[in-house]
C-alpha cells in the first residue's frame, strides 16, 4: 500500500495535479480552509442538507464590517420556504422596514385590480375588495353584509349617518328637500337673490309651523307686524268681505290708530265711523280733510239705449283729477248681442298730459261673450297692462269689435279703483 503525498498543498479551484483531488492531508486542507474563512477557496458545490443553529449564520456586507444575523422562529415542524420564480432582480420585504411594494394582494383580498365580491368571510375576518361593477372600494362581514366606502367625487346614496359638527357648503342646484313618501315632490332652494359676499341666516321658530310665500295667498296667525309697508291698499276686508274693524277690547268702542308716511313721515289717521252693524273705513291723513283708500266707480255710457253701435273712439273723458289706482273694468250691455264675433271694448291712456296720443291699458281686452250682458263672466277674462292714471291724463273709450248679428245695445264700461293721491 502506498502512503499519501505528503507533499502539502493548498487546495484551491485552479490548483492542478493529484493532490487537489486526492490525499487525506489536501482533502482536509480544502474543507478546513472553506470553513476557516480562507478567501482562496471558492465555487464550493454543497450537495447535501447543511444545518446552522439559531443565530449562528452570518450575511456579511461588502466590505466585511457589518453582518444580518439569520433567526428562525419557534417552529414546531419543518417549514418551506419557496423563493418566487423571478424575472429580474428583486428585494426581500421586511415588517418593520418602510418599503414601496407593487403588485401584492394582502389576505388575496386587497387587490390592486378590481375583484369581484368574495364569498363571506369566517367570523373574525373582513375582506376588503374593490368591486368590478360600480369600481366602489367595499367591505363584506361574516353574515355576507356588504359596507360601501363613501369617495368624494362619485355620486352615491348614503344612509343613517350621523354627521356631528360639520361644515358642509351644498350648491343651490344641487340641494333638494324631497318628500319621504312622494319623491317626485321637492323643494328647491335659490340663493342668487342674496348680495354678494353675504350670508343670510334663517331662524326658525320654537313650534311647527309653515314658510309664507311671498306669491301666495295664505292666513297668517298670531303676527307682529313692526313698521310695516302696505302697497296697494285699497280695502281691508275678511273672507266675507266684511270690512276691518277695531275695536276696544273693554268697550267694545271703535278706536283709532295711526300709520307713518313711508315718503315723508307724517302721521296718516285711520278712523272708523258708524255703529257695529254698518263700519266705515275711512284712510284720511291727518289736517287734509281728504278720503283715500274708498273703492270709486266711473262709468261711461259708450252709446245710447236703442241706436246701433259702430266700432271706433266714442268717448274722451276729461283730465283725470287726481292720481288713481285701477283695481278692475266691467263692460255691460242693455240688449246681448248673438253671433260667433265676441263684443269687445278697449281704453286707452294718454300717455302725457296734453300728449293727445294714447295707448291702451289692457293685454287681454275686455269682451262680452254671445247673450250675454257683462264681461265679468267671460270666457277670456281681461287682463289689464296700466293700473295707474295720473293726474291730469285722459282715457279714451273705444268699441274695439261688434257682435257677428250686431244686435247688441245700451254699451257702458266701468272703471273700479281708488284715489292714491291729491
Amino acid at each position: 500500500m502506498t502512503s499519501p503525498s505528503t507533499n502539502w498543498k493548498q487546495a484551491t479551484d485552479t490548483t492542478s495535479g493529484d493532490s487537489s483531488k486526492f490525499g487525506a492531508p489536501d482533502g482536509l486542507n480544502k474543507n478546513n480552509q472553506l470553513f476557516n474563512g480562507t478567501v482562496d477557496v471558492d465555487n464550493v458545490d454543497i450537495n447535501a442538507p447543511w444545518f446552522f443553529r439559531d443565530n449562528k449564520q452570518s450575511w456579511l456586507n461588502p466590505a466585511g464590517t457589518m453582518r444580518y444575523l439569520v433567526r428562525t422562529s419557534a417552529i414546531v415542524a419543518d417549514r418551506n420556504i419557496t423563493l418566487p420564480l423571478l424575472t429580474a432582480d428583486d428585494t426581500f420585504l421586511f415588517a418593520s422596514f418602510e418599503q414601496t411594494i407593487s403588485s401584492k394582494k394582502i389576505g388575496n383580498y386587497l387587490d390592486s385590480v378590481q375583484a369581484a365580491a368574495p364569498a363571506s368571510p369566517a367570523s373574525n375576518e373582513h375582506r376588503f375588495y374593490v368591486d368590478s361593477g360600480d369600481s366602489f372600494l367595499k367591505k363584506k362581514n361574516s353574515a355576507g353584509t356588504v359596507v360601501v366606502y363613501i369617495t368624494d367625487s362619485d355620486t352615491q346614496t348614503i344612509t343613517n349617518k350621523t354627521l356631528t359638527t360639520p361644515t358642509i357648503t351644498v350648491n343651490d342646484n344641487v340641494f333638494t328637500l324631497q318628500d319621504n313618501a312622494d319623491n317626485t315632490k321637492k323643494a328647491v332652494f335659490e340663493c342668487s337673490g342674496i348680495s354678494a359676499s353675504t350670508t343670510r341666516t334663517w331662524t326658525f321658530p320654537d313650534a311647527s309651523s309653515t314658510f309664507v310665500g311671498t306669491d301666495v295667498t295664505q292666513t297668517l296667525s298670531g303676527k307682529t307686524l313692526t313698521a310695516p309697508k302696505f302697497a296697494d291698499l285699497g280695502f281691508i276686508a275678511d273672507a266675507n268681505g266684511n270690512e276691518l274693524i277695531i275695536l276696544d277690547t273693554v268697550t267694545n268702542a271703535v278706536n283709532e290708530f295711526t300709520l307713518a308716511n313711508s315718503a315723508t313721515g307724517n302721521p296718516v289717521l285711520i278712523t272708523l265711523s258708524g255703529g257695529d252693524s254698518n263700519i266705515d273705513l275711512k284712510f284720511v291723513p291727518k289736517g287734509s280733510g281728504k278720503i283715500y283708500g274708498h273703492r270709486e266707480t266711473f262709468a261711461y255710457p259708450m252709446t245710447d239705449e236703442s241706436t246701433l253701435p259702430t266700432t271706433g273712439v266714442k268717448y274722451v273723458t276729461d283730465p283725470w283729477p287726481y292720481d288713481f289706482k285701477i283695481i278692475d273694468v266691467i263692460a255691460g250691455l242693455t240688449t246681448a248681442g248673438t253671433g260667433a264675433a265676441l263684443w269687445r271694448i278697449d281704453i286707452l291712456k294718454e300717455d302725457s298730459v296734453n300728449a293727445n296720443t294714447f295707448t291702451t291699458i289692457f293685454t287681454t281686452l275686455p269682451t262680452i261673450d254671445a247673450s250675454e250682458f257683462t264681461s265679468t263672466t267671460a270666457a277670456t277674462a281681461m287682463v289689464l297692462n296700466v293700473t295707474t292714471i295720473e293726474k291730469g291724463r285722459r282715457l279714451q273709450l273705444k268699441i274695439d269689435q261688434l257682435d257677428t248679428n250686431t244686435l247688441a245695445r245700451g254699451a257702458k264700461v266701468s272703471v273700479i279703483g281708488y284715489a292714491t293721491a291729491s
